[in-house]
């Protein structure tokens, strides 16, 4: 209830018609590591994709992130600048289908379908082609299909889904929070009292 008079709300209005608030912790965490490298606080309601072009990019970097950060023009950035990610694709993406690559005898059985898409990058009144990777692949532990967006077109489409699976730590990061630091209680009552709590959680953890 704190959050909704201090933070912008976010999501569908509820029959009670009080809308809770809310914040994100954006965050980026090296693999080999389980302490966040950068961290950003945003209102709720602010589109996760705007937060790609925070990054100062780094050649020798494969990215990895969740399909909240969908954006055709950062991903166009990254293949024009030579750097990799990873991504789910979007439920309701738009694309072209160019052409379907072999699946070898070698790659992991889960790897379903590997083909080379097209999508649409609109830039302000000029639009362009961006061709993609877009990989189908089944969790047999989760026991779901994944459909992942990169532009690593040399790399094993197995490996690829594979990186997907390390960005995962950044979900055991907040479950670590949430278990070790419930933060369902504020000392202060405005946006940057919640911030200075959150930044210290983050600190002794």
């Amino acid at each position: 209830s704190l959050f909704k008079d201090i933070l912008k709300c976010v999501g569908r209005k509820p029959k009670s018609g009080k809308r809770k608030g809310g914040l994100k912790v954006h965050t980026i965490i090296n693999a080999d590591e389980m302490v966040p490298k950068i961290i950003w606080i945003t209102h709720a309601a602010t589109n996760d994709h705007i937060l790609l072009s925070k990054l100062k990019l780094n050649s020798d970097t494969i990215y990895v992130f969740d399909k909240g950060y969908n954006d055709y023009k950062a991903f166009k950035l990254f293949t024009e600048t030579g750097i990799g990610f990873v991504t789910r694709i979007k439920d309701n993406a738009v694309y072209d289908t160019i052409c379907a690559n072999e699946i070898g005898e070698h790659i992991h059985s889960g790897v379903l379908e590997d083909q080379i898409i097209e999508v649409t990058v609109k830039d302000g009144k000029t639009t362009s082609k961006l061709k993609l990777r877009k990989i189908r692949f089944y969790d047999r532990q989760l026991k779901r299909e994944f459909e992942f967006l990169t532009n690593l077109f040399e790399m094993r489409a197995d490996l690829v889904s594979a990186l997907y699976k390390i960005r995962w730590q950044i979900e055991l990061l907040f479950k670590q929070l949430k278990q070790n630091f419930p933060l369902k209680y504020f000392f202060g009552d405005n946006e940057n009292a919640i911030f200075i709590q959150i930044y210290c959680v983050l600190i002794a953890n």
